[in-house]
C-alpha cells in the first residue's frame, strides 16, 4: 500500500505514530466521514502498517480496549514518503502493548488529541505531572496517586483538569481528585481550576446524571454509609459546580475552541440571554455544565415562567428530550438545537445571528 501526502491514511498514520497509542473510538474526532476513516484504518491494518492491542472487559480492565499503534512496516512506509518529500521525521511516543496500560494510555491520548486539534493549547499529561513531582521528591507523586485525571489543559487564567470516563461513570477518590486540583493550581500556575469530563458519547453523561439523581435522593446519613461512590453532582454543595461534559466527537472540537477564549463563560451567558423572551425563560446548556441539567430537572418550578426554551447542541438533543420529558407536565418545554460550529461561527463573526426554530417537547 503506497502512502500519499495529505491523504486520510497519511494523516492517521502520522497521528498514531506521534501519540504512540490511539483508541479506535478516537477516530470520531477527525473531520471526515466516520465510515471512510474506519475503512482507511482497516486497509492500513491489512497492509501491516497499523497494529491493534485488544482486550475484553474484565476484573482488571474496566472497559474493553482497542488501541491502534504503528508497526515497523508502517514506520518504514512513512519514512519512504518523508524521503520523497524531503522532510525529516518527527519525534514519537513509544508503543504500549500491555492491554491495561494501553487502555490508560488511550484515555490520555484521546484528551490530548482533542485539545491539540481544537486549540493547539499547552497540555500536561498525568505522566508528565507525575515525573515532574518525582524529580523533586521520589515520593512526590504519591499525593495524586489515586486521582483519575488524564490531562491538565492550560487555558487563559484557568487550568482545566480533564478526565476521560470512556463509556461509563467512573469511581473517583475524593482525596485524590482534591489533590489533583491542587497540583493543577501549582504545576500550571493557574489562578482558577475547573473540570472537564470526556466520554465516548452522551450515554456517559446520562450515566452521570442518573447516578447524581439517585445520590441526591439519599438522606445525609444514608450517603455516609456509601463505601464506593461514583462521580456525581451534589446539589447541596458547590462541589464541581463548574464541571463540564463533552463527547469524544468532531462536533466537540468547535466547543473546545470556544472554551479556549478567555471570555468563554461571559459570551455563552450573553448568548443564552439573547434567546430570552418576556413569557419564556431559557435553560441554556451550551456551556456544557452538568449541574444545570440536574438543577432544572429537580427544581423546575424555580423558573417563574411556565414556558421554557432549552438551548442545546445537536449532540445533546436526544438526551435532552429523554431527560426532561419527566417534567414536561410541569413546564411547557421547547427545544432549540444548535451546532457547535454555528455557535463558533457567531463568536468569530462569520455569521450575524443564530437560528430560532424551536419545537415543542
Amino acid at each position: 500500500m503506497r502512502l500519499y501526502q495529505n491523504s486520510i491514511a497519511f494523516r492517521l498514520m502520522v497521528d498514531i505514530e506521534w501519540y504512540g497509542n490511539v483508541a479506535y473510538r478516537t477516530l470520531k474526532i477527525y473531520p471526515y466521514p466516520y465510515e471512510s476513516v474506519k475503512d482507511t484504518i482497516q486497509k492500513l491494518i491489512r497492509a501491516g502498517y497499523i497494529g491493534v492491542v485488544k482486550g475484553k472487559k474484565s476484573k482488571t480492565l474496566r472497559q474493553s480496549v482497542k488501541s491502534l499503534h504503528i508497526t515497523p512496516e508502517g514506520r518504514k512506509a512513512l519514512q519512504e514518503l518523508y524521503d520523497r518529500l524531503g522532510r525529516g521525521r518527527m519525534k514519537h511516543e513509544p508503543v504500549i502493548y500491555q492491554k491495561q496500560k494501553a487502555y490508560r494510555a488511550n484515555l490520555v491520548t484521546t484528551a490530548t488529541m482533542m485539545i491539540h486539534k481544537s486549540t493547539g493549547a499547552e497540555t500536561f499529561s498525568c505522566y508528565e505531572v507525575k515525573r515532574y513531582l518525582e524529580k523533586a521528591n521520589p515520593r512526590g507523586s504519591d499525593f495524586i496517586k489515586y486521582s483519575r485525571f488524564v490531562v491538565f489543559w492550560k487555558r487563559p487564567s484557568v487550568c482545566t483538569v480533564v478526565y476521560n470516563f470512556g463509556g461509563l461513570n467512573m469511581l473517583l477518590n475524593k482525596n485524590g481528585e482534591r489533590n489533583a486540583r491542587q497540583a493543577a493550581h501549582d504545576y500550571a500556575e493557574a489562578g482558577e481550576v475547573d473540570m472537564l469530563i470526556l466520554g465516548d458519547d452522551s450515554d456517559t453523561l446520562r450515566s452521570i446524571l442518573d447516578y447524581s439523581l439517585w445520590f441526591n435522593q439519599k438522606l445525609e446519613k444514608q450517603r455516609n454509609h456509601l463505601k464506593k461512590v461514583h462521580y456525581h453532582i451534589n446539589l447541596k454543595s458547590n462541589q464541581d459546580h463548574g464541571a463540564m461534559f463533552l463527547p469524544v466527537h468532531y462536533e466537540a472540537l468547535a466547543v473546545m475552541q470556544l472554551m479556549q477564549d478567555e471570555n468563554w463563560a461571559e459570551r455563552i451567558a450573553e448568548l443564552h440571554q439573547e434567546y430570552e423572551e418576556e413569557d419564556m425563560a431559557v435553560w441554556g446548556l451550551l456551556d456544557c455544565k452538568i449541574k444545570l441539567w440536574l438543577t432544572h430537572r429537580k427544581h423546575p418550578n424555580h423558573t417563574r415562567q411556565d414556558k421554557v426554551l432549552i438551548l442545546c447542541y445537536d449532540w445533546q438533543e436526544a438526551l435532552v428530550k429523554e431527560f426532561f420529558r419527566e417534567i414536561a407536565d410541569q413546564k411547557e418545554l421547547w427545544i432549540q438545537v444548535l451546532t457547535g460550529q454555528l455557535v463558533s461561527d457567531l463568536f468569530f463573526d462569520k455569521i450575524d445571528y443564530l437560528p430560532y426554530d424551536p419545537y415543542r417537547l
